[in-house]
């Protein structure tokens, strides 16, 4: 189902990741995952920004630093392609962060962020109406899949 090719198992990127690369070229964070790790339905060649879940999602993390990130951008300022990726990276997290933070501050008037899913959802609904320039989004929510025990459409 996430990578959109019913009956080819071996499609190796997914229908969002690949939708993403007919969209006019935006911003790294055109494309968001509110999680960890990016899910299959977003996995491809198309960069994807990811924010943690969670009130510590915002959190500074070591890069947010003022020396190590000084440090980063000197290491990562060329045109490889490990420079851009992080230069990409780095744009789509301030992008983000700097939407997230904003609208949390004038929305929850201070209030700590909720750690559930409404709250995640409201964030990542922050995020879509911001500046950040994002076209598409995902959140995965657990607790649906009933495919345990169960084997394809041919039997265990």
């Amino acid at each position: 189902m996430e990578s959109g090719t019913p009956g080819e198992k071996s499609t190796t990127d997914g229908w969002m990741n690949r939708l993403l690369a007919t969209l006019p070229k935006g911003t790294p964070a055109q494309a968001v995952n509110l999680g960890g790790t990016t899910p299959r339905i977003l996995t491809g060649k198309m960069p994807v920004a990811n924010l943690p879940l969670g009130r510590n999602a915002a959190s500074p993390m070591p890069v947010d630093f003022t020396r190590i990130n000084a440090g980063f951008d000197r290491l990562y300022s060329g045109d490889d392609a490990i420079s851009k990726a992080y230069q990409e990276g780095r744009e789509a997290r301030e992008l983000l962060l700097g939407d997230l933070q904003s609208e949390m501050m004038s929305a929850n008037r201070g209030a700590p962020s909720p750690v559930n899913a409404a709250g995640d959802m409201q964030k990542l609904a922050r995020v879509m109406v911001g500046d950040s320039q994002a076209q598409l989004a995902f959140l995965a929510l657990g607790g649906w899949d009933t495919h345990v025990n169960q084997g394809s459409s041919q039997g265990q």
